[in-house]
C-alpha cells in the first residue's frame, strides 16, 4: 500500500465557520490533522486537531487544541485503556473506538472507514465525544446504517440527534445537512 494524502475543506453553513483537514494514510497509521474557525456558544473559537489511527481507522491518540489554551490528549494503551495527557486512565473512556468532535464532520469518517457497512447494514459504535468549547470527552453511542451507496444514516443514542449524510468514495462527508458543506 503505498501513501495516500487527502486535503478536504467544509464551511459551517450555521456559523459560517471554515475547516481544512489533512489525511496522511501510509501504510503503517493514518494520520490526520485539522483546523477549524468557527463559533460555538456564542464564542468565535479555532481549534487544532491532530489524530492518530492504525490501518484500520480505529483511534489510537488524539490531541486538541484551543487557540484560547484549552487542550486535550487521549491516547489508547497497548491494553485498550485510554489515558489522558497525563498517562491517567480514564476508566470512563474504554471501549471506544472512535472519536466525535462536535465541530467538524470529518470524525464520522472514522466509523464508516472502520465499519465498511453493506447497503442494508448497520451498526453501533462506542464513541468518544468531545460536545464542547471545554473539551470534555465523554462516552456515547452512535448507530450508523448504510442505506444506499455512499448514503448513511446516523444517530446519536445519548442524545437521540438523527441525520442522513453522503459520502464520498473514501468515506468523507460531502454534506452534512444544515450544518456543513463541502467546498
Amino acid at each position: 500500500m503505498s501513501t495516500h494524502h487527502h486535503q478536504i475543506r467544509w464551511r459551517n453553513l450555521e456559523t459560517e465557520g471554515l475547516e481544512l483537514v489533512r489525511v496522511d494514510i501510509t501504510p503503517s497509521l493514518i494520520d490526520v490533522t485539522g483546523r477549524v474557525i468557527s463559533t460555538a456558544d456564542k464564542r468565535d473559537f479555532a481549534l487544532d486537531y491532530a489524530l492518530e489511527l492504525d490501518v484500520d481507522w480505529q483511534l489510537l491518540r488524539a490531541d486538541l487544541r484551543l487557540i484560547d489554551g484549552h487542550s486535550l490528549s487521549l491516547r489508547r494503551s497497548d491494553a485498550g485503556h485510554w489515558l489522558n495527557g497525563h498517562e491517567v486512565k480514564m476508566p470512563a473512556l474504554d471501549g471506544a473506538v472512535d472519536i466525535d468532535i462536535f465541530a467538524t464532520p470529518f470524525t464520522n469518517s472514522l466509523p464508516i472507514n472502520r465499519l465498511k457497512l453493506a447497503e442494508g447494514d448497520k451498526a453501533q459504535t462506542e464513541v468518544i465525544y468531545i460536545a464542547d468549547l471545554e473539551l470534555t470527552p465523554t462516552m456515547v453511542q452512535q448507530n450508523y446504517a448504510c442505506t444506499g451507496p455512499q448514503h448513511y444514516d446516523y444517530e446519536s443514542l445519548t442524545t437521540g440527534f438523527k441525520t442522513a449524510f453522503d459520502v464520498d468514495e473514501n468515506g468523507y462527508v460531502r454534506d452534512y445537512p444544515d450544518l456543513f458543506e463541502r467546498l
